[in-house]
């Protein structure tokens, strides 16, 4: 899975935790395991590696992606940390 963040306000020095959550049709989603990345100053490009475990049946899969899903950052709006692919 490869992500390109943008940064558009002020770059911490602190790392941050990606979450992905996938779901395979009619199953209950999967939480992926944390990943963490150093500090973004503007954008960059994220490769999130996934295993199969946890994931028993193929087929089409839907992923929650959050970006700084613990928090770790203060930011004035964590509404938009999160996108839904299908």
């Amino acid at each position: 899975l490869i992500l390109t963040p943008r940064n558009l306000g002020i770059c911490f020095a602190d790392s941050f935790d990606v979450r992905v959550v996938q779901t395979v049709g009619n199953e209950l989603p999967y939480t992926h395991p944390l990943q963490r990345f150093p500090p973004i100053a503007f954008s960059d490009t994220l490769r999130i590696k996934l295993r199969n475990q946890g994931i028993t049946k193929p087929g089409p899969s839907s992923y929650e992606i959050c970006i700084d899903a613990t928090q770790r950052i203060p930011e004035l709006d964590e509404t938009n940390n999160c996108v839904t692919i299908d």
